[in-house]
């Protein structure tokens, strides 16, 4: 399991933490985001993101060849949606930083969906090489650094200085975290290093999506006759007039 301590932070990740107050704190917390109400405020906040972002990258695949870079694009779309809709930022894709934080993610999920022997039997971990520990470390600390500089500096600069809401201002993912660190009410603290792996878990959430539509995808190149009648079940839902 080393590579889940060097990508995760011991029992960080939400994917594989224990039954804690802590845990169930943050479980708690992210489910008001991710799970909301049919046409609630933040259903048609989500909605409306998902429009946008497919949008364009339908002009930038209609511009270009739609085979070239297309897990890229795609990638980056689902990336600025999690971004936008989690943390009310987004992101140029042409941005190399942003590539950057989009591929170490990617690196992140592949290590996830490995299977080494260590992860069985810990003391095999020892004969693992230096080289292989020191890239997981540096995807997770550039992941961190970008989140830092590009996300959270100014909004808990902004926090700090005492920046309160209206009681029906529309608040993000990152609001509740902060919330949670500096105005908490709970006997349960977050410090502000396990609000950011919260952060940095649920945003990586894209990498999951964008590879599963990849995956998806090669199935479907090898059969024809599936993609004939999704046509025909998308046809029938939308009567031939999608937008």
């Amino acid at each position: 399991m080393i590579e889940f301590v060097l990508l995760f932070g011991l029992i960080t990740a939400l994917a594989f933490c224990n039954f804690s107050n802590l845990q169930k704190l943050r479980r708690e917390i992210l489910q008001v985001h991710t799970f909301p109400r049919n046409f609630s405020s933040r259903f048609l906040k989500l909605d409306s993101i998902i429009y946008r972002e497919l949008s364009d990258l339908k002009s930038t695949l209609s511009g270009t060849n739609p085979l070239s870079n297309f897990k890229v694009h795609l990638s980056s779309t689902i990336a600025n949606m999690f971004f936008v809709y989690f943390c009310s930022k987004r992101f140029d894709i042409h941005n190399p930083r942003y590539q950057e934080m989009i591929k170490h993610y990617d690196n992140v999920f592949y290590e996830v969906n490995q299977g080494y022997a260590s992860d069985f039997l810990p003391w095999l971990s020892y004969f693992q090489t230096n080289s292989h520990k020191r890239k997981l470390s540096r995807a997770s600390q550039s992941i961190r650094a970008f989140v830092m500089e590009f996300l959270m500096n100014e909004r808990i600069a902004k926090y700090n200085k005492k920046h309160t809401k209206a009681d029906n201002e529309e608040e993000d993912y990152v609001d509740s975290l902060l919330d949670s660190v500096y105005s908490s009410t709970d006997k349960v603290n977050m410090d502000l290093d396990t609000a950011l792996f919260s952060l940095e878990d649920i945003v990586g959430g894209h990498t999951a999506i964008s590879n599963f539509i990849m995956k998806t995808l090669g199935f479907l190149v090898n059969h024809p006759n599936v993609q004939a009648q999704i046509q025909q079940e998308v046809d029938a839902m939308t009567l031939n007039a999608r937008p």
